[in-house]
């Protein structure tokens, strides 16, 4: 077996264990409570990796589901609409207490 073993999670911690680490191995030598999580982490056989001419970028094996498709976009805007304009009022009322400060205290701002 090669250094890296499986090239998966197993071969991974094969090589920390080698090295010292703490390994998740168990004493059988399998992986404990290891599981693939969908749009995070997967465990690539040496095949599978072998197959994609042994290319380690993460979404050749971890699909990506895009979740903006499912955004109803005219709803969202209305939404940011709405809050943007909140902001907005609450950025004039701010700047227009701040320049009254700022004459009260002698060192009036004109713009």
């Amino acid at each position: 077996m090669s250094p890296l073993g499986d090239i998966g999670a197993l071969g991974a911690f094969e090589v920390l264990s080698e090295k010292g680490d703490k390994s998740p191995l168990g004493d059988s030598g399998a992986l404990e409570a290891y599981k693939d999580i969908p749009e995070y982490c997967y465990s690539a056989t040496f095949d599978e990796v072998a197959k994609k001419d042994f290319s380690l970028v993460p979404s050749k094996y971890i699909e990506f589901v895009n979740r903006d498709e499912n955004i109803d976009f005219d709803e969202k805007m209305k939404d940011l609409q709405g809050e943007f304009t909140e902001l907005l009022k609450a950025e004039a009322a701010s700047r227009k207490d701040l320049l009254k400060v700022f004459k009260e205290l002698g060192y009036e701002i004109r713009l």
